[in-house]
């Protein structure tokens, strides 16, 4: 299924002088079949449009995430969906409304769980699983980085940081999650240590050598290798004390149809474990990574696996 891309038109304040509609009558705790409301209820996808999960080209919704996003709706076959593209602060004012209006349901997929979120939302499992920002290095350069990895296989970034003989770049203004910030806080300001806007060019100055490594989630950093079209091949290293994975979720308003559509994703994510809607994010991924991926998310529940939000 390919999904138009709609601008989005929809206003947060649109239904602010309407009537409010008959409040939620949907409870979780049933079953689909124990409902009676209408399964005809438009589905509005708000799409935050960042690459690599999604971009527009030609007017038409691609990337990974519209991958995921596609195989989802072709399943939820009881709601007809449109998909409207919305930076994400606009995207939670108009699912608040949706919510305190019941009068629209306003989903968007990839998000993480936050305490906030889960309060204002409904939320789905995990939808997908997702490698944390860790550290980007040469593949071929992976033996000069192995002082300071431990015997999980993850690097300690306070040590690479203190370590001057390693020229690293960050980009500024960027979080990268609150234990790499802090960490960053404290020891990123040395001069081995270069910080620009222009994280795209990452790549190419770790081509040139001009520096050893950088920070990025390793889709986001596979993702610029290929547009830019460099030879060199990548391998991320997971960093110590972070997660495994980053839990991506669905997320709708508390709505009789968003309700609806939560229960129907989290049953198509307990008949299918092997996640194939994940295939676009692993074909994205390097070989090493995929790999990698592949051997957590089939051992994820028989392992310790780590995950966060």
């Amino acid at each position: 299924m390919t999904v138009l891309v709609i601008l989005s038109s929809l206003s947060a304040n649109a239904s602010a002088h309407e009537t409010p509609r008959q409040a939620n009558t949907y409870d979780p705790a049933h079953k689909v079949d124990d409902h009676s409301f209408s399964v005809d209820t438009e589905i509005i996808w708000a799409i935050d449009v960042i690459p690599p999960a999604f971009q527009v080209s030609n007017n038409q919704l691609a990337g990974y995430g519209a991958q995921a996003v596609d195989w989802f709706i072709e399943r939820i076959a009881h709601h007809p969906s449109k998909i409207n593209s919305m930076p994400r602060g606009r995207a939670f004012d108009i699912m608040r409304l949706a919510s305190a209006t019941n009068d629209r349901t306003v989903c968007m997929p990839g998000l993480l769980e936050t305490e906030a979120r889960a309060r204002d939302f409904v939320i789905s499992e995990t939808v997908l699983p997702q490698f944390p920002v860790s550290v980007i290095i040469r593949a071929d350069q992976a033996d000069a980085f192995a002082p300071f990895m431990n015997e999980a296989g993850e690097i300690d970034l306070v040590r690479l940081l203190l370590d001057r003989q390693f020229d690293a770049a960050l980009e500024s203004g960027r979080s990268y999650g609150k234990l790499v910030d802090d960490i960053l806080r404290e020891y990123g300001f040395d001069e081995n240590v270069q910080k620009t806007r222009q994280s795209a060019d990452f790549i190419t100055m770790l081509t040139m050598e001009r520096i050893d490594w950088f920070l990025a989630y390793p889709i986001e950093a596979e993702h610029h290798r290929l547009v830019a079209n460099h030879p060199a091949m990548i391998k991320s290293l997971p960093i110590k004390g972070m997660p495994d994975f980053l839990d991506a979720k669905i997320i709708c308003s508390t709505t009789d149809a968003g309700y609806h559509v939560i229960e129907h994703t989290n049953a198509i994510i307990a008949e299918r474990p092997d996640m194939p809607w994940a295939k676009g994010y692993i074909d994205l991924l390097s070989q090493g990574d995929a790999k990698r991926y592949q051997e957590l998310v089939k051992n994820r529940q028989t392992l310790n696996i780590r995950s966060g939000n």
